[in-house]
């Protein structure tokens, strides 16, 4: 049971690192049906330059290998490992059906998050994890991100000790906070979200003004660096099926406000919508992508959110560091290059463009 379980987290592992690959070095899935250039599968170990070469696998092969290996984790992962702080940073059933919502949304395949979202999330409110780990809204938005970071909300994170950290300018506090000043075009400048965010929601406020510009402080600690890197939460998997539910059948339902109703009135209680209040089904996913860019400020989804649906990424101005130009999904900056080193030491590599 032991080895069993060591091999569901070491796949599960792969299929996290190889979908973020993807993110950044490849087209959207939804872009030519997965047939443009993905990254090469590496499926068994390196044991010497001679194994270096290897062609890279379409997007789809990808995402194929993806979903293998999240399949085979499943039924060997622990439904729980007995502990907050162990069931937030290893892998148990949860967290792999939790992360298969996120690859199938960004496939388009609205049914497959619908009816592994099913798995675990119940029909009605309070929303928590039918199975495994009672997984649940934080009921304070700040805590969530508070030490020891042992909130139930949290699915995975990775863990951060201050004998064991980030390197010094690689931390969270330090990017989002006034240190590096780079976070800026993140919660105020030109095109952010903050317009949108009612000064009550608590997403708002944790946020701070220094030297006259706005910064996140949902990261905090700058001196030991001890802040969890947060993979996925529950509140991006009750988004998640409140999305699918819309695209698959084509129509707002109650069961999807609910939904998105749990997560925003958990941070702006007077905020919360009716059927009514959305036209169609454009009206709720501009409020759904509006609700996700505020609940995950500063956790890496919104370029991912904005790619899958093949969105530009808008520019940014007026900032610390100047302009910064609106990128269209035709451009090649939509992604990023093959590097240098990977073109050099793996001849049968080429480049994405």
């Amino acid at each position: 049971a032991e080895y069993d379980q060591f091999v569901g987290e070491a796949l599960a592992i792969r299929a996290i690192c190889y979908f973020d690959l993807m993110q950044m070095y490849s087209k959207p899935y939804h872009m030519n049906s997965g047939a443009g250039q993905g990254v090469p599968l590496r499926l068994k170990a390196n044991k010497s330059a001679a194994e270096n070469d290897l062609a890279p696998s379409t997007v789809a092969e990808v995402y194929t290998q993806i979903l293998k290996d999240l399949n085979d984790a499943e039924p060997l992962a622990a439904a729980t490992h007995g502990s907050t702080s162990l069931n937030i940073t290893r892998i148990h059933k949860n967290t792999i059906i939790a992360y298969k919502t996120r690859v199938y949304l960004h496939m388009h395949n609205w049914a497959q998050v619908v009816a592994e979202s099913a798995k675990i999330v119940p029909a009605a409110s309070p929303f928590t994890a039918t199975s495994g780990v009672a997984h649940t809204l934080n009921a304070n938005y700040a805590n969530i991100f508070a030490t020891p970071n042992a909130s139930a909300e949290s699915i995975f994170s990775l863990p951060m000790t201050s004998a064991n950290n980030a390197g010094t300018q690689n931390h969270l506090a330090h990017y989002f906070g006034s240190g590096s000043g780079e976070s800026y075009y993140l919660a105020s400048g030109a095109g952010s979200v903050v317009a949108a965010m009612n000064g009550a929601d608590a997403r708002r406020v944790m946020m701070a003004t220094v030297g006259g510009q706005l910064y996140l402080t949902k990261y905090r600690d700058q001196t030991t660096r001890t802040d969890n890197p947060p993979v996925i939460r529950w509140a991006e998997v009750l988004l998640n099926r409140a999305e699918a539910i819309v695209r698959a059948g084509n129509a707002v339902t109650q069961s999807a406000v609910d939904l998105l109703n749990a997560v925003r009135t958990r941070s702006y209680a007077a905020g919360a919508y009716t059927l009514g209040d959305f036209a169609d089904v454009n009206a709720f996913y501009d409020a759904i992508l509006l609700e996700r860019n505020m609940e995950f400020l500063g956790e890496g989804i919104r370029n991912m959110d904005l790619m899958r649906l093949g969105l530009t990424i808008p520019g940014k101005s007026g900032g610390t560091f100047g302009t910064v130009a609106a990128i269209p999904n035709t451009s090649q900056s939509y992604y990023w290059p093959v590097p240098d080193s990977e073109l050099s030491y793996n001849t049968l590599m080429t480049p994405n463009n």
